[in-house]
């Protein structure tokens, strides 16, 4: 899940299902639609700028005293701008609504950058990332990794874009396991970030961007269409997918697990590892039957 340009979130609102990584822009926005232009604000003398009241360590408050980053950079501002600058410290579910609607000129905050966001919201760039953890309760054993997430009741903030990311990655990461069944590397390169990583340990090589990963697994992947099943497992959080290979016999042993990082909808780092003993490790079943088929997705 992620964004361009603006500060909104909180540590506590990126507590989410899994363990996603989004880069997040700590900068004003504004909204693009009902904002008002620099020389109106000049001509009524004041702008109004929206913070959030408890996202550390860009805006929180401190012994009754706005504080933080974004404060900081108010402060800044306040110096050299011809007119006054008005704050508004507001709780985070009013931030980018207030600035959408025209209640507020500017929101300074951590924002994920959406595409739904930049219909009604300027950003700017990214400078920082954001990684994204769920949270359990202590010694609650039913619960290990993110697969262990599937039929159980979560909560995400109101209106944090992670509610809306989640069934993306999910359908990504079902589009990717089908690529490698298909052995489909058109469809394989628009999951990739252009300058994705593959590394593949033991081995000291690695290749950068998502054309010459495809050719890697194009040219010197052994497996052909329905040859490459995966079972989802996941690592530190981590989507991770067990990579079988099919035998001339037709059933399948484990042949590298990946470890997946994804950023902004799109894999950005794979770590392929071939020490086939950590299948067992990971709960992986050590082979699949030659009736294995994966479903059409």
């Amino acid at each position: 899940m992620t964004t361009k340009s603006s500060r909104v979130g909180s540590l506590s609102r990126r507590h989410a299902l899994g363990v996603l990584v989004a880069p997040f822009a700590v900068s004003a926005l504004g909204g693009a639609a009902t904002a008002a232009t620099l020389d109106e604000i000049k001509k009524r003398g004041y702008l109004i700028v929206a913070t959030e009241d408890d996202f550390r360590p860009f805006e929180f408050v401190k012994d009754g005293k706005p504080t933080g980053f974004d404060n900081e950079l108010l402060d800044d501002l306040r110096k050299f701008a011809p007119f006054e600058v008005k704050q508004e410290i507001i709780p985070w579910t009013g931030l980018l609504a207030g600035v959408s609607t025209g209640k507020y000129d500017v929101a300074l905050t951590a924002a994920i950058i959406t595409k739904e966001r930049r219909k009604s919201l300027d950003f700017t760039s990214p400078i920082a990332d954001a990684t994204h953890y769920y949270v359990k309760r202590k010694g609650d054993t039913t619960i290990t990794s993110i697969k262990d997430l599937s039929g159980k009741t979560c909560g995400v903030q109101a209106g944090s874009a992670l509610l809306g990311r989640l069934p993306e990655l999910e359908t990504m990461l079902d589009r990717y396991v089908q690529a490698f069944w298909d052995k489909d590397v058109n469809s394989l390169v628009t999951m990739l970030a252009h300058d994705a990583i593959w590394e593949m340990p033991p081995f000291t090589g690695w290749y950068s961007g998502a054309q010459n990963i495809a050719a890697l697994i194009d040219h010197q992947c052994p497996g052909g269409a329905h040859d490459m099943p995966m079972i989802r497992t996941s690592a530190n959080g981590q989507p991770a997918y067990g990579l079988y290979m099919r035998q001339l016999d037709g059933h399948f042993e484990p042949f590298q697990l990946q470890v997946l990082q994804v950023i902004d909808g799109r894999v950005q780092h794979v770590i392929a590892f071939f020490e086939t003993e950590l299948f067992e490790t990971f709960g992986l079943p050590t082979s699949l039957p030659a009736s294995y088929a994966l479903a059409p997705a």
